[in-house]
């Protein structure tokens, strides 16, 4: 990520949260595919288990992914062109997805490090279109001292990375795609694309 020349747009403000994590699931749940991972293992771990090109993780006292508020639809014009993209910022309030994923709102901070890999939870079985989420990292961040985590709650787990307001950095757009392809000869039968 942000790699090129020193005056590539690639390495230019901004570019981690540009960075591209496509994911996939099976509309209405069929199939039951689309396993997504964030997987931050270097080559160093294991050559042939590395994770995505180019990336790493330098991880702290806690290390914890999560994700935004699903991104408003963009506006586009009659054309289809797009007008103006609406999105969500990391840091900012509890992302409220439940009606996407199958999963309790306890699993919306992924433990994720140079070892670890970060599992999204599956797509709810009755979501039918594609949608994009912020992917957001907490690195280490404790709110309300502004600093890495160096306290306990006194049973020596570090009490950082337990807000979604401690999600502070950016590290890309999640876009997570579906598509439905229906039999021209079935597509108006019972169980046809145009139920």
């Amino acid at each position: 990520p942000c790699s090129g020349p020193p005056t590539s747009p690639e390495r230019a403000d901004g570019c981690l949260e540009r960075e591209r994590w496509d994911c996939f699931f099976g509309y209405e749940g069929i199939g039951n595919v689309g396993t997504c991972q964030f997987d931050f293992r270097g080559e160093h771990h294991n050559p042939r288990k590395a994770g995505r090109p180019g990336w790493s993780i330098e991880a702290g006292t806690r290390s914890r992914l999560s994700w935004s508020e699903p991104f408003p639809p963009d506006e586009v014009d009659a054309e289809g062109g797009l007008v103006t993209s609406y999105a969500q910022w990391c840091g900012v309030t509890q992302p409220q997805t439940e009606l996407l994923f199958d999963q309790e709102a306890s699993g919306k901070m992924l433990e994720v490090d140079a070892s670890t890999v970060a599992t999204m939870p599956l797509v709810s079985a009755d979501q039918t279109a594609a949608f994009s989420l912020a992917a957001c990292y907490c690195p280490s961040f404790h709110e309300e001292t502004g600093s890495p985590c160096t306290t306990t709650d006194g049973s020596g787990i570090e009490t950082c990375c337990e807000r979604h307001s401690e999600f502070i950095q950016h590290i890309g757009t999640m876009y997570f795609w579906t598509i439905r392809i229906c039999d021209l000869d079935t597509y108006q039968g019972v169980d046809g694309c145009a139920r």
